[in-house]
């Protein structure tokens, strides 16, 4: 299976087959099937993840990351995108001053429907209160509605610094690269 890595920082060394990040604290648990190549995208060189850019129909055909900086105010896009060019192109983007904390959605044999979840930007730090944390579930869902409920999130106090998982022609799997503190 080819492995993909688009790395914004220096550090990566490759142990058997995985792949270890200098400035990514954990990665999530993956959803979905066992096709496709795989990626890792740390990219966001700003700070935290802020919202995908995205195809999809009845499945998520292609993903690709929308960075903000500390402030979760200023938004960049990303070149790299995984996947395939089916389906209707969506950008979705947590709300200003929010990032990415998590994602849920459907899937089976292939990410069929995706959905963010994302945090106050404040609110992301190591001494962060888990039970006073803003979170704002108010996104839109995108793609089709087989397969299987799911839903992953970095830990309290943490958010989304990049995205890991699988892509052929369609979105395979996806999961969540996490810190808490940003990438700069």
């Amino acid at each position: 299976m080819k492995k993909t890595l688009v790395i914004a920082a220096v550090g990566l060394a490759s142990f058997g087959g995985s792949a270890v990040l200098a400035d990514v604290d954990y990665e999530t648990a993956m959803y979905g099937g066992g096709g496709g190549s795989e990626f890792l995208d740390d990219g966001c060189t700003l700070g935290w993840a802020k919202g995908f850019n995205l195809r999809a129909a009845r499945v998520v055909d292609r993903i690709g990351l929308r960075c903000t900086d500390r402030t979760g105010q200023r938004v960049e896009d990303r070149n790299a995108q995984y996947g395939g060019s089916g389906g209707t192109a969506y950008r979705t983007t947590c709300a200003s001053g929010f990032v990415l904390k998590g994602i849920r959605g459907r899937a089976d044999r292939l990410v069929d429907q995706i959905r963010m979840t994302c945090v106050e930007a404040i609110d992301v730090n190591p001494a962060s209160d888990p039970t006073n944390q803003t979170i704002d579930t108010d996104y839109p869902s995108f793609g089709g509605s087989g397969g299987s409920y799911f839903a992953v999130s970095c830990r309290a106090g943490d958010a989304a610094v990049g995205i890991q998982g699988a892509a052929g022609d369609r979105l395979d799997r996806i999961g969540l690269l996490c810190k808490d503190t940003p990438n700069i």
